[in-house]
């Protein structure tokens, strides 16, 4: 075999299965086909990862703690889940492009931790079904942004949470609006369309002399 000049990249599926590598269908090879990384190579960049699953080298690194969400039961009686361990596992539990983000951003915020939505509209959701239950009320600010306002003033109330708006320039109405059976407060406080930004700590120091 005569040596290229530029040697061709290595396929880790065939250094992987040996001979037997030329014994499978060409579905299999194609599958099993991944180039080799160089041990040297290091992107400045960290690449787009579009993979949904991941593949493991043995079933003992499968059963490792992994990205995953594992349920646990707490002392209330309440079911969680938590995130662990450094393995990936499936695309919504996080992947290598993903994380960098949230590594930067959580490094930014002086946080303890990042979590990447693929809209503001889930990450907005996602807050509130965490801490909202039925039976709840629920504050808001208003405007707010359209997505947030339909699933505020249409979804949550399907669900027994009940939502009063009201304007937070004005502290009385604010005070006001505050009831001693409020378990759960969530506020929104960038609002698009007119792009005008409240500052919720002002308002918040404004209202304690009232409340």
């Amino acid at each position: 075999m005569s040596e290229f000049a530029c040697p061709p990249p290595v396929n880790s599926g065939r250094e992987r299965f040996g001979e037997s590598f030329n014994q499978l269908q060409v579905e299999s090879k194609i599958s099993a086909s991944h180039v080799k990384p160089l041990s040297h190579a290091h992107p400045v960049v960290t690449p787009i990862y579009h993979a949904t699953t991941y593949r493991f080298d043995s079933v003992s690194q499968f059963n490792q703690t992994n990205h995953v969400s594992q349920f646990v039961f707490l002392t209330s009686g309440k079911i969680a889940m938590k995130f662990q361990g450094s393995n990936y596992i499936y695309q919504r539990c996080g992947n290598p492009t993903v994380d960098n983000v949230a590594v930067i951003i959580r490094e930014l915020e002086q946080g303890a931790a990042t979590m990447m939505y693929n809209s503001g509209l889930a990450a907005c959701s996602a807050v509130l079904l965490e801490f909202l239950n039925a039976g709840d009320h629920l504050i808001c600010m208003k405007p707010i942004y359209s997505g947030s306002y339909s699933f505020i003033n249409e979804t949550l109330p399907r669900f027994n949470v009940d939502v009063q708006f009201i304007n937070v320039d004005k502290v009385k109405d604010f005070a006001a609006a505050v009831e001693a059976a409020i378990k759960k407060n969530t506020k929104e406080c960038k609002q698009r369309g007119i792009h005008e930004r409240y500052d919720a700590r002002k308002k918040l120091i404004a209202f304690v002399p009232f409340h």
